[in-house]
């Protein structure tokens, strides 16, 4: 794609075309590693799958005295996702929860492997 911009125009000299390669490389690179974070963030640590099924927890007028936002599960039952609705001070970012054991029977069908 990169070689497309900057050898596809022939008005371009050989100079220029090399730094609208440079340029355009670098910008693709850098919005794909953003995709890539983006995306690990929304993986279980444990066995990367997606966490799916969505569950809004808590109401946003009690955010001052309880927990706000969203719970996403890994469907092999290794780890809950919560993030807040609203960043507090005490709840900013993302957190993982691990499951233990005791939660195995709500994945009895699932391949379930805690190392």
């Amino acid at each position: 794609m990169s070689l497309d911009l900057a050898y596809g125009f022939t008005t371009f000299g050989r100079e220029r075309a090399v730094y609208i390669q440079l340029i355009s490389t670098f910008l693709m690179c850098l919005f794909g590693l953003r995709w890539v974070l983006k995306d690990q963030r929304q993986r279980c640590p444990v066995c990367m799958r997606c966490v799916t099924h969505p569950a809004h927890v808590g109401q946003a007028s009690r955010t001052f005295l309880d927990w706000n936002g969203t719970e996403m599960m890994c469907m092999g039952g290794h780890t809950l996702l919560h993030v807040p609705s609203l960043p507090t001070s005490w709840f900013s970012t993302q957190r993982w929860l691990y499951l233990d054991t005791s939660w195995g029977f709500l994945f009895a069908g699932s391949t379930r492997q805690i190392p």
